[in-house]
């Protein structure tokens, strides 16, 4: 599947959340804890991947096939692989945003594995990175626009490592999951892109 015709599915998914409200009730109407929403996401993107015919996995470390010099591993939260090649289409970060405890630190953080993850596959194609936020309604996510200046400019890395761009042919999602809280726990809100 073209990356183009990708990110248009998984931006009419996020605009309608059609798949999300008929699968994953928990998430949309049950309510959930905050502790579990990780999880919850992980597995819904995960399903979303096998839902638009994606070999797709969670918490899958990147192996570093390429000569980039890098200080950190890199276990990207979901990957989706196309079929039959197996070649990477997608990889995505599902992240909570809490101000008060470095939020922008770790977006930062998850910003960055997900442009080392692209540059350390062997095959550089064009490929969606999509970096999820999650957070409650009134919570203000700030810095996201800085992050994506960082994608398309690279990076050092914390042992002085330069990391290259995101390629121009390859696409960044940054999307804000906003949660609100119920008498039964955390309920999916809206998207915002």
């Amino acid at each position: 599947m073209d990356h183009k015709v990708l990110k248009a599915l998984i931006l009419d998914e996020f605009q309608k959340m059609a798949y999300l409200r008929a699968e994953f009730p928990m998430l949309t109407g049950w309510g959930c804890p905050t502790d579990t929403v990780h999880s919850m996401g992980l597995n819904y993107l995960t399903a979303l991947g096998r839902h638009f015919g994606f070999w797709a996995i969670s918490e899958y470390p990147v192996p570093n096939l390429t000569n980039l010099r890098v200080a950190r591993a890199v276990r990207s939260d979901v990957v989706w692989f196309a079929r039959p090649e197996g070649e990477v289409k997608l990889l995505c970060e599902f992240e909570r945003y809490d101000p008060s405890a470095g939020g922008k630190i770790k977006l930062r953080e998850k910003v960055e594995n997900l442009v080392i993850a692209h540059h350390q596959l062997s095959r550089q194609q064009p490929r969606i990175l999509l970096l999820i936020v999650w957070t409650t309604a009134g919570v203000a996510i700030t810095g996201l626009q800085e992050l994506v200046f960082k994608v398309r400019q690279g990076f050092w890395d914390n042992m002085g490592n330069k990391i290259p761009s995101l390629p121009q042919d390859s696409e960044f999602i940054a999307a804000s999951f906003v949660f609100s809280q119920s008498s039964k726990g955390l309920v999916f809100e809206e998207v915002l892109l």
